[in-house]
């Protein structure tokens, strides 16, 4: 499973919905998650093969390439699963 299925798994398994924002440039995806109760929403960049590049939005703010895929990956499945 690739990180962008493991974060879209995970997001759908908390209640999050997801959109696809638009395709950047050759290398990586945007994809827009979002809860209506309580309100959260971030915009999660993903290369072509899936890896997380960055994750920002209210509570959120984590790049790939500051602190590591998996430390971001990590956050980023924590920051979907925190029920406020």
């Amino acid at each position: 499973m690739t990180g962008r299925e493991n974060v879209e798994c995970e997001a759908r398994e908390a209640g999050w919905e997801l959109k696809a924002i638009g395709v950047g440039d050759a290398s990586d995806d945007l994809v827009r998650v979002f809860r209506a109760v309580p309100h959260r929403s971030a915009v999660l960049s993903f290369s072509k093969s899936g890896d997380l590049f960055y994750a920002d939005g209210v509570g959120i703010n984590v790049a790939s390439i500051t602190i590591g895929a998996k430390a971001a990956m990590d956050q980023v499945v924590a920051y979907l699963r925190h029920p406020a």
